[in-house]
């Protein structure tokens, strides 16, 4: 996964469980069989300098507020 902007749409993701699966599948990252998909992306961003926007995510603002801030939390 390179450094940019990665656009990530939520419209049609209609449950929460969903989100972090979105996410991988914009990033191109691979789901591990039982693992912690939010993990997975922690891991592959950590070092990276990127801008993961969350679009039409209305209909799931408690979920991705809780990954923006461990997104965030993650860089500081």
């Amino acid at each position: 996964m390179k450094a940019g902007i990665w656009f990530v749409d939520l419209a049609p993701v209609e449950t929460v469980d969903l989100v972090a699966k979105q996410m991988m599948n914009t990033l191109g990252l691979s789901e591990i069989p039982g693992g912690d998909m939010m993990k997975i992306v922690d891991e592959n961003i950590r070092n990276k300098r990127l801008l993961i926007l969350l679009d039409n995510c209305e209909h799931l603002l408690i979920t991705c507020a809780e990954i923006a801030r461990r997104l965030n939390h993650q860089k500081q």
